[in-house]
């Protein structure tokens, strides 16, 4: 199973706003963190670049601009029309239909050239395959590299098996064993730690890995 999809709620209605919540836990694969608006959310989400999926009743400019300012950079689905929407939904739908239209979003963003993510510090494109650092040289991944790390995001604090992922970025392939997995995790840590001896981003735990702090 891969992480859960992080989506921030904004939605004025209490009783709404209360019904998506309660379905998006039963739903078991969305961690949803909900509010009126913006200035509404919890201070622990001051800065939005975790976040998958922006869902909203209205995607008003100010709201979009809002949630920007704390880095999300993630698709747009709103309920009624607005500026920057990338996705509209109809109202009344099905939690299947949203699920859904959450789910196929994300898979369009994660492989598109705008997509970007926060590892640590360093902002990651996987289209590009690059980390990038203000100011810094940036790191060039190979495809495999990129790979692991998007999956190893996508799957949140989460620990992957070995055998999970190889099956995710190599596909079963014969002849693929889990010692290639080690080498590229070996070769990405050169590029991406301080100090590869002591791992803090590409973390090593019991039968596989999972990514440190993802959002600096």
């Amino acid at each position: 199973m891969a992480g859960q999809i992080r989506l921030i709620l904004l939605e004025p209605d209490a009783a709404i706003r209360a019904a998506l919540v309660e379905q998006f836990a039963v739903a078991g694969e969305f961690h949803a963190i909900a509010a009126a608006d913006v200035d509404g959310l919890p201070d622990e989400e001051s800065s939005l670049s975790h976040i998958d999926v922006l869902l909203t009743d209205e995607a008003r400019p100010e709201t979009l601009s809002a949630a920007a300012a704390r880095g999300f950079r993630g698709p747009v689905i709103a309920f009624r029309a607005g500026e920057g929407v990338q996705i509209r939904l109809e109202r009344p739908c099905r939690f299947s239909t949203l699920a859904a239209t959450i789910r196929s979003a994300l898979h369009d963003h994660t492989r598109s050239e705008d997509a970007r993510f926060q590892l640590g510090p360093y902002e990651f494109s996987p289209a590009e395959r690059v980390l990038a650092v203000p100011g810094e040289e940036p790191i060039r991944l190979t495809d495999k590299e990129a790979a692991i790390l998007r999956y190893l995001y996508r799957a949140g604090t989460r620990p992957v098996s070995r055998e999970e992922l190889l099956g995710e970025v190599w596909g079963y392939q014969s002849g693929i064993t889990t010692h290639t997995l080690e080498t590229h995790i070996y070769r990405l840590r050169q590029k991406i730690e301080p100090d590869p001896s002591e791992a803090r981003l590409l973390i090593t735990v019991e039968g596989g890995y999972r990514l440190g702090q993802t959002n600096a």
